[in-house]
Formats: C-alpha cells, structure tokens, sequence
C-alpha cells in the first residue's frame, strides 16, 4: 500500500482558530479473480478491461449463507436495516498478497485457469470513500473476520452488517467496495494488471499434459482471445500490463510480462 499525506490546514478568523480534517490518501491495489473457461467468462473478463467497470451484486447473491446476519433488541430496525441492506451493492476484492495464494487460483480462478485482474483505488482514509472521481461514489472497506456470535451482535450499522465475515474465510483477505445503487456494472478504480494463472508451468511434460487436456487448450485459447481483444481497447485511462503467475510448492511466486498496452 502507498501512502501520502497532506499538511493540516489552519483558518483564521476574528474569535477562533478553525482546524480542517488532516486528509490522509492511501493507493490500495485490489485483485479480483476471475474463471477464464468458456465464451461467457471470456465476455465478462473483456467487459471489465473495456469499460473499466466491476459487477456489483446484492447482498443475497454471495456465497456466504451467514451474510448480512444480525440480531436486535429493537424489533422497528429490522425493516429500516433490511432497507439499507436491499440499497447497497457490493463487489468483493481481495488484497495484493493474495496474489500468492493457491486456494484463491483454486476457488475463483478455476485452478490457475484464470485471471487476477489488479485494480488501484485511491481513498480518502478518513472515510474510505473513492476520492478519484466524485461521480463514483461508494467505499471500499476491509473485511472483519471474527467468530463473532450472530445472536448476541446488537446495534451494528449496515456498514459493519456487511463487511464482516467468520474468521474461516480470513486467507480471502477481502475487501469490499459498497455503495448505495442498483446491481450492475460500476467504475471501481483503474484497472493496472492482469495475471493470467500459469498451470503446469514448471512441469517437463507440461506439452503432453496440455495435449490431453481439452480444458487447458480451451483456457490456452481464451488466454489469447482475451489479450487480442483488449488491443483494441481505449487505455486512455493508464497503462494495462499483461503477466503469467507461477507459485511453486514453496508458495514463491514469479510473474512474467507478457504484453503492456498504453
């Protein structure tokens, strides 16, 4: 993560000293894994790398059946919550380290058959808002893992409802970007890298495996319609780097570029 900070600013006036909010930025670099296996995710993929855009979901449509679970002394907030609740979009991420962790490859990246597309999000840490453009709203929260007990939790804000997770889930190191909008695609930082899963990379044979496996030719395939594709794009925006990710049986990792498009 990258830091910066600006000088706290003071006011004058007649009778008082104003003191303004110090403004601390943060540049958090997000991965979002993605299956790379057919036509459908190959379209998903591009539309992300072409408009710079995430699928943002309810709350409802995420894997997690404790999600959003609460309890209340106070009977007239469930409907007020449930509202909010029902508001808010959310898209997960997960920390720039996870980049190393072969059970993130193996969930949501179809076993290295996939991607791990890197976005930087600039935030005010003061109120995890995106400060790069006000148009797009919303804030990106880390999650907290606790084995929090569901039915004694009271008088939690939406905000913690949802972005709070068993500690069985903390390897995700997950981040979540939520705002108050309906499902859809939404601007969530600029797009820097995509890491494409490298199976077998370190393997001897690994050319008469890919010669067996209908699946690895397909992903192979996609892997180069992916990239063509995007070399048609606007990158107007910054610069989109291209890179295969190998993590050996240490858990070392080793990334190889393969194409920067400006």
């Amino acid at each position: 993560m990258n830091f910066s900070m600006y000088s706290t600013k003071y006011t004058f006036s007649k009778s008082k000293l104003v003191l303004r909010k110090k403004t601390l930025m943060e540049t958090l670099r997000l991965l979002k894994f993605r299956s790379l296996s057919n036509d459908v995710e190959l379209g998903y993929i591009q539309d992300i790398l072409k408009k710079n855009e995430f699928w943002c979901s309810k709350l409802w449509n995420l894997n997690d059946p404790m999600e959003g679970v609460f309890s209340t002394y106070r009977p007239e907030k469930v409907d007020e919550i449930f509202s909010e609740k029902n508001n808010t979009v959310i898209c997960s991420f997960s920390g720039e380290e996870t980049l190393s962790c072969p059970l993130m490859w193996g969930y949501y990246a179809n076993g290295f058959k996939g991607v791990a597309i890197e976005t930087e999000v600039k935030l005010d840490k003061n109120d995890n808002i995106i400060n790069e453009d006000k148009n797009i709203g919303g804030k990106v929260i880390k999650v907290d893992y606790n084995n929090i007990n569901f039915t004694r939790v009271n008088n939690l804000t939406v905000e913690k409802i949802m972005t709070r997770k068993l500690e069985n889930w903390s390897h995700e190191d997950e981040y979540r970007f939520l705002k108050n909008a309906e499902e859809g695609l939404h601007q969530i930082g600029t797009v820097s890298k995509v890491y494409f899963g490298a199976p077998y990379h370190n393997i001897e044979n690994k050319a008469e495996i890919k010669s067996a496996s209908n699946n690895l030719q397909k992903y192979e395939d996609l892997k180069d319609e992916l990239i063509s594709s995007c070399e048609n794009y606007d990158h107007s925006g910054g610069t989109i780097s291209f890179k295969d990710c190998t993590i050996d049986y240490n858990g070392l990792i080793e990334t190889k570029q393969i194409l920067s498009l400006r």
